[in-house]
């Protein structure tokens, strides 16, 4: 950079940014300012994914990493989304991919896109489909940046934490190279049609290791407030300690002796027909199985699930709730979330258990919720005036609907609903509530965003 400020002193230098910039701690925001010298720093957000069509695996990991780095680096760097369809032909990204992509980055607040249309071949424009897709978005694409500059982006908050990768010490000699993973709440919020954020979420989603690069000061203040953990992370904690604050002393799990999930009689959830949930952990098959944690409540926890045996009788709690003598309340779900993508987890009971045990953590309603439907991501923008909110939803699911229904926080009951069309226009659409539940006349198709606007009455 050095050789080009000789140069021309009011050239920019973009930072493409790496998968690995946050491995070992973060060097985007100090490599970005070296890079800038007086000019504004600039970052393409590494943000695509390379040669597949999957939606439900990589996607809500991608639209997290632009949240976050939207949320975390200054207002000052300019962001730039990798719109990047590499090997740049629809026999591998579809064009309606790449849409999701970037109507998350504008959502997320990226001022642009660093648009990757051409193969670096003899017909360089041999594939057209991704141009089509731009021409007809591009109005569409601009009103939603537009709309959204003066909002914040709420919901529940992933915590992440570059540091984590510490605590897992990288070692390049191994075969089997461990690492921190990401947070694995990312595909389970994801999934579940439940808004999420990166910072100043009331209820924070924590997994894995993330605990163990904090200070017994900072697992305190983090305990006092709203915590929802996996099993791996209430482990750590127990191990630690900490077991008198998160209602549990929690061991490794040993022998898998049930094969269902079974929610308490006793426990008042709506909307959860049936009480019984797959849990085979003991047959790995396909999607099935995974690892546990054998939790062992406090008489004040509260036992939410338990693992049942083949004849339906308890054998261990599988989720447990608890508020602790600092006034905060913490949930436990026995399973360890990053080795576990089985019906055990990704099923319609748990999405509204996990979606209300959120809303008892916060002691708040989520101010929306895709209901009944799975494998939908959403989005959520408050405006700071508080006056209208913006969703975004993006159907991971190949099944398209032609209605559906939202659950909404009371305060955005009765709103008017819009949604943008291509042209950049706002149309209303047919919207019946019912208490908190409102039942949207408007399709979604796979991997097509739909941009809503709810506006308060």
């Amino acid at each position: 950079s050095e050789k080009v400020r000789k140069a021309d002193a009011d050239v920019k230098i973009c930072l493409c940014q790496v998968g690995s910039a946050s491995f070992d701690g973060e060097f985007t925001e100090s490599v970005a300012r070296a890079f800038a010298g007086h000019t504004r720093p600039m970052v393409r957000i590494n943000s695509s994914v390379y040669g597949s069509d999957d939606s439900a695996q990589p996607l809500p990991g991608l639209f997290f990493t632009m949240i976050r780095y939207s949320q975390h680096l200054p207002e000052d760097i300019e962001l730039i989304h990798e719109a990047d369809t590499y090997p740049h032909t629809r026999f591998y990204m579809s064009a309606l991919q790449l849409k999701s992509l970037m109507t998350i980055a504008f959502a997320s607040g990226f001022n642009t896109s660093l648009f990757y249309t051409t193969q670096y071949l003899d017909n360089p424009l041999e594939e057209n489909g991704y141009n089509l897709m731009f021409l007809k978005e591009n109005k569409r694409f601009e009103i939603l940046k537009v709309t959204i500059k003066n909002c914040t982006i709420n919901g529940c908050e992933i915590s992440f934490d570059p540091e984590e990768h510490f605590v897992v010490p990288y070692n390049c000699q191994s075969k089997n190279r461990p690492y921190a993973r990401r947070n694995p709440w990312i595909d389970v919020i994801g999934s579940f049609g439940i808004p999420q954020t990166a910072k100043d979420g009331k209820v924070k989603m924590i997994a894995g290791n993330a605990t163990e690069i904090k200070s017994d000061e900072e697992i305190k203040n983090i305990l006092s407030g709203s915590v929802f953990l996996d099993g791996q992370a209430a482990f750590n904690l127990s191990k630690r300690g900490f077991g008198n604050l998160i209602g549990a002393e929690v061991l490794k799990g040993a022998r898998a002796n049930f094969c269902y999930e079974g929610v308490r009689k006793d426990v008042n959830f709506v909307d959860v027909k049936g009480d019984l949930m797959y849990n085979l952990i003991f047959a790995p098959s396909g999607s099935e199985g995974g690892d546990f944690y054998q939790l062992l409540p406090s008489v004040r926890a509260e036992v939410l699930t338990d693992f049942l045996d083949p004849e339906e009788k308890p054998a261990m709690p599988g989720m447990v709730r608890f508020e602790n003598d600092l006034g905060g309340r913490v949930a436990i779900t026995a399973f360890d979330l990053a080795r576990n993508r089985s019906s055990a987890i990704f099923n319609y009971k748990k999405k509204e258990i996990i979606r209300q045990t959120i809303e008892w953590l916060g002691k708040e309603q989520l101010p929306v919720f895709v209901k009944y439907l799975p494998n939908v991501y959403c989005l959520f923008n408050r405006s700071r005036d508080k006056d209208f909110g913006v969703v975004v939803l993006v159907n991971l699911c190949s099944d398209p609907v032609d209605s559906f229904f939202l659950e909404m926080a009371e305060e955005w009951i009765g709103s008017d609903v819009f949604r943008l069309d291509q042209e950049g226009r706002w149309k209303s659409v047919s919207s019946f509530y019912e208490n908190r539940l409102v039942h949207l006349k408007v399709p979604l198709y796979r991997m097509d965003p739909l941009i809503l606007k709810l506006i308060k009455r």
